[in-house]
């Protein structure tokens, strides 16, 4: 049985937002608002705001001010601003919203680190967040502190903070597939995410990260972050994949499929691209390089319902779960059964699907149907 289940929220939305003319022309702030008051109706336990188009913190607190009970995790590079100010700024979150704050700690690749003056590689990035993170969670626990270290000096770190904390900390959670990553999660990661792989590797996955944070006398949850293509029927769902590829210019098709060629944005020094992208087809990879869509996009799974189809689409998680709804459930049922207790969810059009989704997926996995309101 999931313990948490998310949703997500990003812009633009639409039927296929990574396409122009799938987008929906609307207000983001007043699209947002729609989006935001269902995640307080409907029984997801918050929803990951990404770096997608806007500034992750900067949305989160939007949608705070809408909702009662919506819980943001708030992806964040770490290094871009002082440990002491993002402390400050998470104490502020807390103290104006009830402690609603998660934190979602991206690494990310080198040349996307680059753009923002950061110009330290994978496993260097890996020994800043190591001091970044200590540092957060001293002064988030209403510490004073001095640090000096290899990245960061602080003197009095803490002192002009005047919130006091109201819980231990604010919960981190971090995904990577690095031997650093690995580390870096079994010693400061209340919930690893990983993206959704064929099962055996998530399962050899979740051995390594439980070992770490065995080592250092831990225990942490298990999360996978899944796109969802889940239709009535499988014929439904995969005519919905096949379209989402008919949707996507030659131009969307050859650059999202060289990413994918060549490993990621870094060139191959991301290992979670890496893992992923090794289990591509490479003829069909191939084909999309040249502008080329395959006729039936079941020669895209990667495993039972497990599609890399969506690499293609846009950023984000390389791979969807596409199928019926038992189907997917049996899957999701397959994962939860090797010790993962957290999902993260999206689907197109993100507001009309998280209605779905709970409605026909969240039951089977031990989260009660949400009551529909009289409107008689």
């Amino acid at each position: 049985m999931a313990s948490e289940i998310l949703w997500f929220f990003n812009a633009p939305d639409g039927h296929y937002p990574w396409e122009p003319d799938g987008r929906r022309k609307v207000d983001q702030l007043k699209h947002f608002r729609v989006l935001a008051a269902a995640m307080d109706e409907l029984p997801y336990s918050g929803a990951l705001v990404a770096t997608m188009r806007h500034e992750p913190l900067i949305l989160a607190t939007t949608l705070a001010t809408l909702t009662e009970k919506f819980r943001p995790l708030v992806a964040v590079y770490p290094g871009l601003i002082s440990p002491s100010t993002l402390a400050n700024m998470a104490l502020s979150f807390d103290d104006l919203f009830n402690n609603r704050l998660v934190i979602n700690i991206i690494n990310s690749e080198t040349p996307v680190m680059r753009e923002f003056g950061v110009f330290l590689e994978n496993d260097q990035r890996y020994e800043m967040h190591e001091e970044y993170w200590s540092i957060f969670k001293r002064l988030v626990a209403g510490e004073i502190i001095d640090h000096e270290g290899r990245f960061f000096k602080l003197a009095q770190a803490g002192k002009s903070i005047r919130i006091q904390p109201t819980r231990p900390s604010v919960p981190l959670w971090f995904s990577g597939s690095s031997d650093a990553a690995i580390e870096f999660a079994g010693r400061h990661a209340v919930n690893y995410l990983t993206f959704a792989e064929p099962l055996h590797l998530v399962k050899e996955k979740i051995k390594r990260v439980r070992d770490a944070a065995d080592r250092n006398g831990r225990t942490l949850r298990i999360g996978l972050r899944a796109p969802l293509i889940v239709r009535e029927t499988s014929e439904e769902a995969w005519g919905a994949a096949k379209d989402f590829l008919g949707r996507a210019t030659s131009a969307t098709l050859a650059a999202r499929a060289e990413i994918a060629r060549r490993g990621g944005k870094s060139g191959g020094t991301s290992v979670s691209a890496q893992r992923l992208s090794g289990l591509i087809d490479k003829r069909e990879l191939e084909n999309l390089l040249a502008g080329k869509t395959p006729e039936d996009p079941r020669v895209l799974q990667i495993a039972p319902n497990l599609w890399s189809g969506q690499t293609i689409l846009q950023d984000g998680p390389p791979t969807a779960l596409v199928g019926s709804v038992n189907e997917v459930v049996e899957r999701l049922q397959e994962y939860e059964s090797i010790g993962v207790d957290t999902f993260i969810f999206s689907a197109y059009p993100l507001i009309e699907q998280a209605y779905y989704v709970a409605e026909k997926i969240l039951p089977h996995l031990g989260v009660q149907p949400f009551p529909l309101k009289n409107v008689a």
